[in-house]
């Protein structure tokens, strides 16, 4: 009732403004003031309309206010979603504008408490007109700021969807706790759920759920927009303007809750609106008549030289601009009588960049103005052709004017490794032989199964004698694959092996220089690789004592790998040790040029697992993670907890609270910042200073007890 009579009152004033007044502005009218009253009245000549068109291009924030979040309820006005608006406005008088405009972009929200969690978002088109009054009867004619409020009737059509799956397809469940995993809470493999993250990736088209048996409903509807703002008149032609308007639509379907849905479903009966706060640039577009424009010899007259009254030399070359046709020289340029630099050789490169300065006539030269010779056209020709994988990508750079050639050297980028020599798995009794090849290091299938890589080729047959060589050491079925552009791999070990079996592989089994590593430690499972992250090149294996034993670095000398140790052990990893391995045995580290007594340079595997300082483990709590700048609100609920650490983690910037010595202490805090508008919040590990899982982190103190 109040939005209709706040309608209703506001069309009232802006119409009895209007047509108050006479319509002299927006009219031309002849009046015949000679006459009498008693004359016999002539007839009103036909009103002609003046067409004053204004564009204007805009860019704003949409903020929505229906069921979701409670109309927005804690959430900053101006925080949502990007708007543009394109706008046609024409003046029905002075202080009365008629505008035509579209406005599109997307509105939506994101609701996240313990009793329900709801999310959308909608790209929304409206197009309408707009009636607005500038108030020009009461301010002053020389104004510079102008305020203005009007009223319109728009088409409004959206689309809107949810966020209801993960990247990989994992459905989003809400646990109690605050966090979000693929399996619901009451599952009963619930115990095997592992956390999952929004990719805020709106995907599922809300319509089509049909979760409150709407149906197949319209997307589209009508709505009545209220405008207020203000008009910054920059000249003549531009004016910025800022303001904000609300949109009342007449449906309830936005967010597709309503005052029909059945519990946590259950919406309100009033229908969805938004709000659109922008700035806008506007030109107008009126040109005066043609017998309106001054002619510029009339101050001079016909004769008069106009090149005398340009003296202006922006470019300092002593051309003036009006003759000048090259403006913007630089300084202590030589020119000539047109304003441009001297090019002595006539090849289109001025002397002043010119590294050539004696160029042949007609000779086809580089952006510098060297001349381009038949071996640079040569290997212009044969990247171009290439089927040989030569060449790659290549860009040219300046080199030196000695050059032999006179051309420019190529940057050519190498290209990919295109063949790898690997093994799936590695057995107990073959884990020296692997230990003692210094390539060798770890990646993840697409299953997520290790693949012990041992080498990388360019070409086959180098591929092949790795092979070769690498079972000759001990190492059984190794497999050779080749590497597809899209990181994909296809075994080809057996149709190598067939079409190369005949031919002359000559390849010799040397014993190879001593491989030196830095066993991290022996594990009585396997963990997480978040706890080894920013540890290099981590390899590992499970040995025939169930015990899983962690690898880092390969280095051919004892002092890189004494450092490298070091660096290790400040990690975290106190009890990491030096370990050499050579012909597929593990050997005494004076074998490697340690300085180490007899009695200790023994090798005696570590056959009980490590532990780790539980000073080291810690848990925090996460209040966010965002690639871009957080969001006005969030931010200002940052500043009300206090104490929010940034940590950069690739791309994304996580913020964290807090440092607690047990998960029950992070657990409580984590709670208490969910009631402060932050529900998203959960508890992270934290193992000297890298972020793991809370289930990691107690995994860990549990392995120490």
């Amino acid at each position: 009732m109040l939005k209709r009579r706040l309608f209703v009152l506001l069309l009232l004033l802006i119409s009895s403004v209007a047509f108050s007044n006479s319509a002299e502005h927006l009219f031309v009218v002849s009046k015949d003031t000679t006459k009498s009253d008693t004359a016999k009245k002539e007839p009103l000549p036909p009103l002609e309309f003046e067409l004053k068109p204004t564009f204007g291009l805009g860019v704003g924030m949409f903020t929505f206010y229906g069921d979701v979040s409670n109309n927005h309820d804690s959430y900053h006005p101006t925080v949502s979603r990007v708007g543009y608006d394109l706008s046609i406005t024409n003046p029905l008088t002075k202080y009365l504008d008629l505008s035509f405009y579209v406005l599109w972009g997307k509105i939506g929200t994101n609701e996240r408490s313990l009793e329900r969690n709801f999310n959308f978002e909608s790209k929304i088109t409206t197009g309408g007109a707009m009636l607005t009054y500038n108030f020009d009867h009461i301010l002053r004619r020389d104004r510079v700021v102008e305020p203005y409020l009007g009223i319109g009737f728009e088409s409004f059509e959206f689309l809107s969807k949810t966020d209801k799956y993960d990247a990989y397809g994992n459905e989003y469940n809400y646990w109690s706790d605050g966090t979000i995993r693929n399996l619901p809470e009451d599952d009963p493999n619930a115990g095997q759920a592992i956390l999952i993250y929004r990719d805020y990736t709106y995907e599922t088209d809300l319509r089509e759920q049909n979760l409150d048996s709407l149906g197949k409903y319209p997307e589209r509807s009508w709505a009545v927009p209220i405008t207020f703002g203000a008009n910054m008149l920059l000249n003549d032609r531009w004016t910025f303007k800022v303001g904000t308007s609300m949109h009342f639509t007449m449906t309830d379907l936005v967010d597709n809750l309503t005052g029909s849905g059945e519990g946590v479903r259950n919406g309100t009966n009033g229908n969805d609106k938004f709000l659109f706060t922008n700035v806008s640039l506007h030109y107008d577009l009126y040109r005066p008549k043609e017998d309106e424009l001054i002619d510029p010899f009339e101050k001079f007259g016909d004769d008069s030289d106009l090149w005398a009254f340009d003296t202006t030399d922006t470019d300092q070359d002593g051309i003036t601009d009006f003759p000048d046709d090259c403006p913007d020289t630089p300084a202590g340029v030589e020119v000539d009588e047109r304003g441009c630099p001297l090019d002595g050789d006539k090849d289109g490169v001025p002397d002043y960049r010119d590294d050539e300065l004696n160029t042949a006539e007609g000779a086809e030269v580089d952006k510098m103005g060297v001349t381009l010779t038949d071996e640079y056209f040569e290997l212009q020709y044969r990247m171009f052709v290439d089927s040989t994988g030569e060449f790659v990508t290549y860009k040219e750079v300046r080199g030196s004017s000695e050059s032999a050639d006179g051309g420019r050297p190529l940057v050519i980028t190498p290209r990919r490794k295109t063949y790898r020599v690997q093994k799936s798995e590695v057995p107990s009794d073959m884990i020296p032989m692997v230990l003692s090849l210094p390539d060798l290091r770890i990646e993840k299938d697409e299953n997520g199964n290790d693949i012990y890589i041992f080498s990388e080729h360019d070409n086959l047959d180098s591929a092949f004698v790795s092979m070769l060589n690498v079972a000759d050491k001990g190492v059984t079925d190794p497999t050779l694959v080749k590497v597809n552009q899209d990181g994909s791999t296809r075994d080809i070990t057996d149709s190598v092996k067939t079409t190369m079996t005949d031919t002359n592989v000559e390849h010799t089994v040397a014993s190879g220089p001593a491989v030196i590593r830095v066993q991290i430690g022996a594990f009585s499972r396997e963990l997480s690789d978040e706890i080894f992250r920013g540890v290099p090149n981590v390899i590992h294996f499970k040995g025939d004592d169930g015990l899983y034993r962690y690898f880092s670095g390969s280095f051919d000398n004892i002092d890189a790998a004494a450092t490298h140790k070091v660096d290790i052990m400040l990690k975290g990893f106190e009890d990491a040790f030096i370990v050499a391995y050579q012909s597929g045995k593990r050997i005494p580290l004076s074998k490697v040029g340690a300085t180490i007594s007899p009695r200790d340079d023994k090798i005696n595997d570590n056959s009980t697992p490590n532990k780790i300082n539980k000073e080291l483990i810690k848990f925090r709590v996460q209040v966010g993670a965002y690639t871009r700048e957080v969001p006005t609100d969030v931010l200002d609920t940052f500043l009300q907890i206090g104490n929010v650490e940034p940590s950069k983690s690739g791309d994304v910037m996580r913020y964290f609270v807090g440092r607690y010595d047990t998960y029950e202490e992070a657990l409580k805090a984590q709670q208490d910042i969910a009631s402060k508008g932050i529900p998203d919040a959960f508890v992270v590990g934290d193992f000297n200073g890298t972020y793991i899982s809370s289930e990691e982190a107690l995994k860990l103190l549990q392995d120490q007890e």
